[in-house]
């Protein structure tokens, strides 16, 4: 009997999708106002190792547009604004930039003699390339400031808020985080806004992200959005069996 060795190659292609992972908020969030009103509103703000994403909004007792925001003197882009729609003259606009540098430094919101607050996060984990979904904006004149947002499951919905008058407080909706809340330092009242951001984690359907107040009604715009986190790719591996 004659033996024949033979050796047995076999080449399996392994096609897999490997995740990211979700997106998380680096550091603590901030915001400023610029008091009565002047042409720029300032943040010194903090972006920590390993952020790769910063966004802001910036909420206006006016209807005007800012004319850029930068930080440490890198220029922003602009997203959207949403402006006039509640009743009064009150606007809320957001600004990102991708990679950031990983630096404490000024972010400057320039406009024109309006009284404004200005907040912002830094996060990493963000798609630099397509950070964003759809923008969903909303305004009225209610004690719930809400929009839905198309969401991803491992996306960070984003939202902002210019309510008019600084003499009631928001409180977060159900699920959502309130990052800040900051009112203008007019003696009267109505004459300011309140700056409000809040995020909820995304859950690959719809989330409703609001803000609410009590006791009476309030002029309000409002911009939400789902940032997405970085995408899946994938990979082809080799095994050879001997």
């Amino acid at each position: 009997m004659r033996l024949v060795s033979a050796r047995l190659v076999l080449v399996v292609l392994l096609l897999a999708r490997f995740a990211y992972g979700a997106i998380a908020e680096v550091g603590t969030s901030g915001a400023n106002h610029n008091g009565v009103g002047g042409t720029s509103t300032t943040l010194s703000f903090t972006v920590g190792a390993g952020a790769n994403f910063l966004v802001c909004g910036l909420a206006k007792r006016s209807t005007s547009d800012a004319s850029g925001v930068t930080f440490n003197s890198v220029a922003m882009s602009f997203l959207q604004e949403q402006a006039g729609t509640g009743g009064a003259t009150l606007g809320v606009e957001i600004w990102y930039l991708a990679n950031p540098n990983i630096t404490t430094a000024d972010v400057v919101a320039s406009h024109g003699s309006i009284r404004a607050v200005l907040g912002c996060m830094a996060l990493s984990g963000v798609n630099t390339g397509s950070p964003f979904g759809t923008v969903v904006a909303g305004g009225g004149n209610t004690q719930d400031a809400t929009v839905s947002v198309s969401s991803t499951a491992s996306g960070l919905v984003f939202a902002v808020v210019s309510r008019r008058n600084s003499d009631l407080a928001m409180a977060p909706g159900t699920d959502t985080t309130e990052e800040w809340e900051v009112a203008g330092t007019d003696a009267t009242t109505d004459n300011n806004c309140i700056g409000w951001g809040g995020s909820e984690v995304g859950t690959g359907g719809n989330v409703t992200i609001n803000a609410t107040w009590t006791t009476s009604n309030r002029q309000w715009e409002m911009l939400g959005v789902n940032i997405n986190a970085a995408g899946s790719r994938n990979r082809v591996r080799v095994v050879t069996v001997q």
